[in-house]
């Protein structure tokens, strides 16, 4: 059974189901993307002052996230160190990025499902007003979109990020504006979070089958506190104990083919072989010790038994949502961030060739690798996104899940609502998983 395209996400995947009729079973499920876009293939050969803008074309949703890891990538080669005042606009960009993009997922993808679950509990449906929803949700979505705009120079695909720092500072009157406009998200955040505890506290326990299975967590921090610009990456299992933490420069002494090196990681680590990472808002909760934000962390105690299930993915992305909210404001309060001029690039001579970088994308961990050659521009592009490092922890619960369904049920269409709830819970994005050839198919 076929299930394409699948709906709800960003981009076309689609979902298949591999019966055993002879063993009445569910024999395998597997989730790929249906387009090649080759992004890596086109930029070997670009000039690097050209691949940042390029890069931003990738996804709609992440654009943002991918122009910042090349230009850090960049500034890396060139041993340019940006302005602070940069670095805060550039945490700006990011923030009003993940306040739209997690707002998007929750209202117009996840909610379906989980007021699905809801009303199939024992419970009573879930009485909600839904006209006041929608407009609140309108409202987080456009505060997003004008910070990433009034920072970044463009809603989508932002234009003012450069290598070396940005091509624009903040006004007084920028600043204000954004101050306002972050306050009044505030409340809304607030009131989705309450949403969602009403959500869940509806569902029984039945959802216990979608908790994940001994998972291996990365995601960027810094000094353990939440972090969506720079960092050390980190790497912990399901009891927060960490296994490595590491500079992205070594990421591929660390990590292949969406799994665990083992021989890189702790000595007490040795179990770990073949195990799958899982990145993104879930992953981000586990590595991180302090959002930032104690407010937060006082509300995330309401949901603390969901903590290693992928329903808790959509109530993180919520709480990511106040967190940004809340940081934005720190940076606009912060008086450096008129201050500093922006850094043009006039370096021609490289530091480094082969450089990584990484930045938190709105969906997890987003790594950029770039092999540059003396005529500055590039002979090897490697572009690891998080759906392309969440696909082995995809692939285990879809295949675990669905087959205990169909199992219990012996009800193929129970099985595909599954398999739909499942995928879409990882907000998978497929413009950027196909990038290569070989993540088209494989994902």
């Amino acid at each position: 059974m076929t299930i394409k395209p699948l709906t709800r996400i960003e981009g076309h995947g689609q979902i298949e189901i591999f019966v055993n009729k002879d063993k009445d079973e569910v024999s395998r499920v597997n989730f790929s993307t249906l387009d090649y876009r080759g992004i890596e293939k086109i930029l070997i050969g670009k000039k690097i002052s050209e691949i940042p803008r390029l890069v931003s074309k990738i996804c709609g949703f992440c654009s943002a996230a991918h122009i910042v890891a090349s230009c850090k990538a960049f500034e890396k080669a060139l041993d340019i160190e940006p302005t602070y005042a940069s670095a805060l606009s550039r945490q700006l960009v990011l923030i009003g990025e993940t306040i739209t993009n997690h707002m998007i997922h929750f209202v117009y993808m996840a909610l379906p499902d989980l007021l699905s679950l809801a009303s199939a509990s024992q419970e009573n449906d879930v009485i909600l007003n839904r006209s006041e929803l929608f407009v609140k949700a309108a409202k987080l979505i456009s505060i997003g979109k004008n910070v990433t705009e009034i920072v970044g120079g463009r809603a989508v695909q932002p234009v003012s990020i450069i290598i070396g720092g940005m091509s624009k500072n903040l006004t007084e009157k920028e600043i204000n504006l954004l101050k306002r406009s972050l306050k009044s998200g505030i409340a809304i955040a607030k009131f989705f979070l309450n949403f969602a505890q009403e959500i869940i506290e509806k569902i029984d326990d039945t959802v216990k089958m979608f908790e994940l299975k001994n998972p291996l967590y990365m995601g960027l921090q810094r000094d353990g506190t939440y972090s969506i610009y720079d960092g050390r990456l980190k790497i912990a299992n399901e009891d927060r104990e960490t296994l490595a933490t590491f500079d992205v420069n070594d990421y591929d002494k660390f990590i292949i083919d969406n799994r665990i090196k083992t021989s890189s990681l702790t000595s007490s680590s040795t179990q770990e072989r073949g195990r799958g990472l899982l990145v993104g808002p879930l992953a981000r909760y586990h590595i991180t010790n302090e959002y930032g934000v104690y407010e937060v962390h006082e509300i995330l105690k309401d949901f603390q038994k969901w903590d290693e299930n992928i329903l808790m993915m959509n109530v993180l992305r919520l709480i990511e949502i106040l967190v940004c909210l809340y940081k934005g404001l720190l940076i606009l309060d912060n008086t450096e961030i008129t201050k500093e001029q922006p850094v043009f690039v006039t370096s021609t001579k490289l530091k480094y060739d082969n450089i990584f970088s990484a930045v938190e994308a709105p969906r997890g961990t987003l790594i950029h690798y770039y092999k540059v050659n003396e005529n500055m521009t590039a002979n090897d592009v490697k572009i690891h996104v998080p759906t392309e490092l969440n696909t082995f922890s995809i692939h285990e619960i879809l295949n675990r899940i669905c087959q205990k369904e169909f199992t219990k049920n012996k009800s193929l269409e129970t099985v595909q609502e599954t398999a739909k709830f499942i995928v879409r819970s990882f907000d998978p994005c497929i413009s950027c998983s196909s990038v290569s050839l070989q993540k088209a198919h494989h994902v």
